[in-house]
């Protein structure tokens, strides 16, 4: 599964937008904000195991929360001052709490069963942070005076994970023997990993200046990217393609987790949300065009089509001539600078005003473009 970390070096994320395109990608994929009940500013999706999801909010401090889909519970280390939850594996939750300073109480890893919160120091490191755990398995990221190193704990041993040649390794998921995270190469470069337990393999979504990887579940590994300007986008990587993951009109996207087809993490819009990512492969009868599955029309029912704006969502039904600001089953959305037009029943995408109108008419499935009219 996945998680975050924090070190002078490290990059915190505190949460820009994809470029719209046009091509036809043929899968179909449905975007949920997450955003704790009390949280004032962030809330950060970590992890899902079936129907449950962990993360942290911030409310004036941080919290660690447990979400089953419909209950909200908070997660606090007793004593601490702030708890972040990052993984989950049936009843077992792992994170950091942090008591405050001086060393040693700075932040501390934790696993929780539900009833019982159990400290997690790797034996003579100065920081231990746990990010991810399957079964009886832990792993994460401890400090010493000998630099930054990932760990593997069985419950019993302690084992460290150093990437060969690396200045510094970071574990963040990990699915049966498989681990994922990230590196510093000798000139700070980062990089993600997937360890197998005997081979080490670099992770470097294309053209990108660094990349994290976060979660893992069976092929499937997320993460995020730095595409060289500082935009951060999640990805998902199956052995052989990556994918971009960008929420819709957020400036930042990273994703942390997967458990199937779902996929977790956080995104920047007016604030930092959660998010809950749900795609179904080879999804037949719908006309996509953008190529991130951002909008389409669907073939099968064709009065289904919905519009997105910054900061809101609103869906148009062709048959009704409604408007409505949830979402129905099986609604795919359109965002800016795509518009529906009611009267021509036709999708328009505006172009810069050195280019000019494409129109998208439903009743011909055909493109037109037209020249931009500037009022």
């Amino acid at each position: 599964m996945n998680k975050t970390s924090l070190s002078n070096r490290h990059l915190v994320v505190t949460l820009l937008v994809g470029t719209l395109f046009v091509c036809a990608p043929q899968t179909k994929a449905a975007w949920t904000t997450l955003d704790h009940p009390l949280a004032t500013t962030v809330t950060a999706a970590f992890d899902i195991d079936g129907d449950n999801i962990v993360g942290w909010f911030y409310d004036g401090s941080e919290h660690g929360f447990f979400y089953d889909g419909s209950t909200w519970t908070i997660l606090d280390f007793p004593g601490a001052i702030k708890t972040n939850a990052y993984d989950v594996d049936g009843d077992n939750i792992v994170g950091k709490y942090y008591l405050g300073f001086p060393p040693p109480q700075g932040d501390r890893g934790f696993l929780y069963d539900g009833i019982t919160w159990t400290t997690l120091d790797f034996p003579g490191a100065g920081l231990t942070i746990a990010y991810g755990i399957d079964g009886s398995n832990i792993i994460g990221w401890y400090t010493e005076a000998g630099g930054d190193h990932g760990f593997l704990y069985d419950g019993s041993t302690w084992t460290t994970l150093d990437y060969p040649g690396a200045t510094g390794t970071i574990a963040y998921g990990i699915d049966g023997s498989n681990i994922v995270g990230m590196y510093f190469d000798a000139g700070e470069g980062q990089h993600g990993f997937l360890y197998d337990g005997s081979t080490w393999t670099t992770l470097d979504f294309p053209g990108a200046t660094r990349t994290y990887a976060w979660g893992i579940d069976g092929d499937n590994i997320v993460g995020w990217y730095d595409d060289g300007s500082h935009y951060y986008h999640g990805f998902l990587y199956d052995g052989s393609t990556w994918t971009t993951l960008d929420f819709p009109g957020a400036t930042v996207t990273v994703a942390y987790g997967i458990d199937g087809d779902n996929i977790v993490g956080q995104y920047s819009w007016e604030g930092t949300h959660g998010y809950l990512y749900t795609l179904n492969d080879n999804l037949s009868g719908w006309v996509w065009m953008d190529g991130s599955s951002d909008f389409g029309y669907s073939l099968d029912e064709g009065d289904l089509v919905y519009f997105f704006s910054p900061g809101s969502v609103w869906y148009y039904n062709i048959t009704t001539g409604q408007w409505v600001d949830y979402e129905p089953a099986g609604w795919i959305y359109i965002e800016w600078p795509f518009f529906y037009d009611l009267d021509t029943n036709s999708l328009m995408f505006a172009l810069p005003p050195e280019s000019g109108l494409w129109v998208y008419h439903f009743s011909t499935g055909q493109w037109e473009v037209l020249p931009r009219i500037i009022p």
